[in-house]
């Protein structure tokens, strides 16, 4: 088809001429992709469908940019679509369940809405599969607490540079395996006691046995 390009300055015109030159070939100038939103581009989490990796990528998202681990929701009506997910909101419940069962999420129902936690071996299950290093991340840490002393979550977190939550969560799973206590006040977090599973941890760099 026939296109007419207006030259305003005939003594300056690469971009007419540029335009001349795409529309001679048939190309066109395309503006730049957004970012997709997370159900479009929602990773598959082991062991769970699409729908409840959805929902679950959403939560650790949300953990990451709020540093704590309390997700909330409002009440599940069917008219109720929820941003987070594009998904409405009786299949988020639902995911939720599932997401109980596998011990990714820690549910609890109230009056207009629902809430709960994201679970350390869930999270920890998040980070294996989308945080780098995540693996060697542990040994890094007990390090520190051991060899520098420094057991409070905001120095690890600013020795390591990792975000909050993930520092937070690998010492929440150390706890759980019994390599140490943790003490939670208004102050921040810190490590009270190292125990000796932890001591041979670092001995045996890396190893249980």
């Amino acid at each position: 088809h026939l296109r007419w390009i207006r030259i305003k300055d005939r003594s300056s015109y690469d971009g007419e001429f540029e335009n001349i030159e795409a529309a001679i070939h048939g190309l066109t100038e395309k503006p730049s992709l957004g970012e997709l939103p997370i159900f479009v581009t929602d990773p598959a989490i082991p062991g769970l469908n699409k729908q409840d990796s959805r929902v679950f990528n959403w939560m650790c998202e949300a953990v990451m940019n709020k540093a704590h681990f309390l997700i909330s929701f409002p009440a599940p009506r069917e008219d109720i679509k929820h941003e987070g997910t594009g998904m409405m909101m009786p299949e988020v419940l639902e995911s939720c369940e599932m997401l109980q069962r596998s011990g990714y999420f820690d549910l609890t129902m109230q009056v207009g809405g629902f809430y709960g936690y994201v679970t350390p071996y869930g999270f920890g299950v998040y980070c294996s599969g989308f945080v780098p290093d995540y693996s060697g991340l542990r040994l890094r840490v007990a390090a520190l607490i051991i060899n520098e002393n420094k057991d409070g979550l905001a120095q690890l977190t600013a020795s390591l540079g990792y975000p909050e939550a993930v520092i937070e969560n690998v010492l929440a799973l150390m706890e759980l395996d019994g390599m140490i206590t943790i003490q939670r006040s208004s102050g921040g977090t810190h490590v009270s006691q190292i125990r000796a599973p932890l001591r041979r941890y670092l001995a045996n760099d890396g190893s249980t046995g």
